[in-house]
C-alpha cells in the first residue's frame, strides 16, 4: 500500500513551502486543493522510495523566518546541521506555489 502525504504549500496566514526530494523518481506529487485560502498537494512515495536513504523535505517560510522540515524518510546531513536553504544539487524540487 502506498503512503500518501498531504502537504500545504501556501495558506492564508502567509506560510509557504517548497517541497524537495532526494530523487525525482522517488516521489510523485499531484495537486490536491487550490482555493484562495489554501494550496495543497498530495505526495506519494513510490515503491523505490527507501526511507533509510531517501527523503521528502520542505523549505518553510513563515513569519519572516525560514526553516527546513522533514516530511518523510531520513533527513540529509545538511538539513540536520541547521541549514536554512537547500544546497544546489542535493535535492530535487517537487512542488512550490509557482508550480500550480
Amino acid at each position: 500500500m502506498l503512503n500518501r502525504i498531504g502537504i500545504t504549500l501556501a495558506d492564508n496566514t502567509g506560510t509557504e513551502k517548497e517541497v524537495f526530494a532526494s530523487r525525482k523518481s522517488a516521489v510523485v506529487v499531484k495537486l490536491q486543493q487550490k482555493i484562495p485560502e489554501r494550496l495543497s498537494v498530495l505526495a506519494t512515495p513510490m515503491p523505490s522510495f527507501d526511507p533509510d536513504s531517501d527523503f521528502i523535505i520542505a523549505l518553510v517560510r513563515e513569519n519572516e523566518m525560514t526553516r527546513l522540515e522533514t516530511i518523510h524518510g531520513t533527513a540529509p546531513a545538511w538539513a540536520l546541521e541547521g541549514a536554512v536553504c537547500v544546497p544546489p544539487g542535493t535535492a530535487v524540487l517537487l512542488a512550490s506555489k509557482s508550480n500550480f
